[in-house]
């Protein structure tokens, strides 16, 4: 049987935790019908950028790809989580029974390479450097993919 710990040291370790990795806790009582307890709750707030940056350090090594993407001839593995994540067309496709669902593989022979690779830099790193140069085929690609973060500023560019 594990021996308990006094709350006072368990917070001092979140505490020490929270310096490291800048984490916010809440103290809050949780009934129990046998007895009174507390617990913590651990919240990180920086979780999202961490798990978008496993997902970057996944698609630079090539790991655990789950989808392709076929673009005139090239192919663009990826994550199905981050096209669902960062585009409409996508989440539509991985909910609703449509063959590249369960296929692996989409096949877009109407955008360029170039503009796809561009989406799923945009969909890993959360950036993208939108120029006069290349407004137009990322609209028409946000547009088509549903990206409307994507789509509003390259309209602003316009």
């Amino acid at each position: 049987m594990r021996a308990e710990r006094p709350l006072s040291v368990v917070l001092k370790r979140v505490y020490m935790l929270m310096d490291e990795e800048r984490v916010s806790t809440v103290v809050q009582p949780v009934s129990n019908s046998i007895s009174e307890q507390r617990s913590v709750l651990l919240v990180c707030e920086d979780h999202g950028d961490k798990l978008l940056n496993v997902l970057r350090i996944f698609r630079d090594k090539g790991m655990l790809f789950d989808f392709q993407i076929q673009v005139q001839g090239e192919i663009l593995p990826c994550h199905r989580c981050v096209l669902a994540a960062c585009s409409d067309f996508f989440m539509a496709m991985f909910e609703v029974n449509m063959m590249e669902r369960d296929g692996g593989s989409v096949t877009l022979s109407h955008l360029s390479p170039q503009a796809v690779r561009s989406f799923l830099d945009f969909a890993y790193l959360g950036q993208m450097e939108i120029m006069e140069e290349n407004v137009d085929m990322l609209f028409h690609l946000a547009s088509f993919l549903q990206v409307t973060h994507y789509k509003e500023q390259s309209q602003s560019i316009v």
